[in-house]
């Protein structure tokens, strides 16, 4: 009886884990990543930092990042971004 239910305890977590890392994002989180591209696309250009303006592209590229946590089963981080990044640059 003890070992079904630390295994179903165990799926319980796993699942919550899973559906905290998969959940749709809210807008304040996309803006949040959106602003890091347009930080970074402004920093590539040698642009403007005191007026950085978050452009759509960079939004689509925050929403890009939050469907590869969803489809990785991450949790947006710095470090999920890493993974992203070498992914696409390995394949």
């Amino acid at each position: 009886m003890k070992d079904s239910q630390v295994r179903l305890n165990g799926r319980v977590s796993r699942l919550e884990a899973r559906l905290t890392a998969t959940a749709p994002e809210d807008d304040a989180e996309v803006k949040l990543w959106a602003s890091l591209w347009a930080e970074a696309r402004v920093w590539q250009e040698a642009g403007d930092r005191e007026n950085v303006q978050v452009l759509e592209k960079d939004r689509v590229a925050a929403r890009g990042f939050f469907a590869y946590c969803r489809s990785a089963g991450e949790k947006p981080t710095f470090a999920a971004l890493s993974k992203m990044a070498h992914c696409e640059t390995d394949g």
